[in-house]
């Protein structure tokens, strides 16, 4: 495990915040899974579930079980997480600003397309994205995060964004070209719900991995491996348990792609821990807009899918 310290500035002279991330496994083994939670700062189930799945793998990797790489944010926003007033913890909107923390991820796709052409292939386009981003100037103690964490994000070839409800079953959202691996996820979580649609607005963090390289599938004219980028409601704001968070915990599965654009093993556990089979997405579906016939990603039908703890048999 290699942790990684990132100083983002403080609202006030004279201070800063620091972002830890985790990593895990090697690069150029397999695919790569990026995970983060706390986005939201009031939303603690994910952080809990997130500090647990880091230990998990930290004797994975000492095990040489892990295949590709992890990068996991099991608290992603230090700004929000100091937002308490009297008993009361907020950290859903930036303090001087009052911009919601997962809005208004930034479009580079103009500034990407201008480095890119109809030959252009993944790695390419994640380090045109990569570049726009580099050259946007961080105004705001809140551009600085957006910064730190996005560019970790467009590194990766799936990201899970861990939010929570007010109160809620699990469930998901996520893109329609994602619909069957979306679906299966869904399956080994057992969320009640999945949402997808084309566009959810606002730039949110994962919609936002999603719609820069749907834009930039429109400006090239080609068809692109677009990252799956899904939300996972992780239940109610309330709902911190370790039991909870025990059964979720899980991690990145085993499996390789059965054909498709990026075979390679998924990233996560290189074997020998009793994974077992799906028990079968179970929950209510709703599909807002068409579903469009390219579904897949090019990351293949068991890409670093989180398992319960009873279904692994743990």
């Amino acid at each position: 495990m290699h942790i990684q310290n990132h100083t983002l500035p403080g609202v006030m002279p004279g201070t800063q915040h620091v972002l830890n991330s985790y990593h895990f496994g090697e690069e150029g083994s397999g695919p790569h899974v990026y995970l983060q939670a706390g986005l939201h700062a009031d939303e603690l189930p994910g952080v809990v579930l997130l500090h647990r799945l880091c230990r998990r793998l930290e004797l994975l990797e000492g095990e040489g079980r892990i295949r590709g790489r992890l990068t996991v944010v099991p608290m992603a926003n230090p700004q929000g997480m100091t937002q308490h007033l009297q008993g009361q913890h907020s950290g859903r909107f930036d303090g001087v600003s009052a911009e919601n923390f997962n809005r208004h991820y930034p479009d580079l796709s103009d500034a990407a397309a201008a480095r890119l052409d109809a030959t252009a292939d993944s790695a390419k386009v994640r380090q045109a994205l990569r570049q726009a981003l580099a050259a946007q100037p961080a105004a705001s103690t809140i551009d600085a995060l957006r910064h730190t964490l996005f560019d970790m994000a467009l590194q990766a070839d799936m990201v899970l964004d861990v939010h929570c409800d007010s109160e809620a079953v699990l469930h998901l959202y996520g893109n329609n070209r994602h619909q069957a691996a979306a679906g299966e996820l869904a399956g080994f979580l057992q969320a009640g719900a999945t949402l997808l649609c084309d566009e959810a607005g606002g730039m949110s963090f994962d919609d936002a991995v999603v719609q820069n390289w749907r834009r930039l599938e429109q400006r090239l004219g080609v068809t692109l491996a677009i990252p799956l980028a899904l939300t996972v409601e992780l239940r109610g704001v309330a709902d911190v348990e370790d039991r909870l968070a025990a059964r979720d915990e899980g991690m990145a599965a085993l499996g390789r792609r059965a054909g498709g654009r990026e075979s390679g093993a998924t990233a996560g556990a290189a074997g020998g821990y009793g994974i077992g089979r799906s028990r079968g997405y179970r929950g209510a579906a709703w599909w807002r807009g068409g579903v469009p016939g390219d579904t897949g990603a090019g990351l293949g039908r068991r890409l670093a899918y989180w398992l319960s703890a009873q279904s692994a048999g743990w």
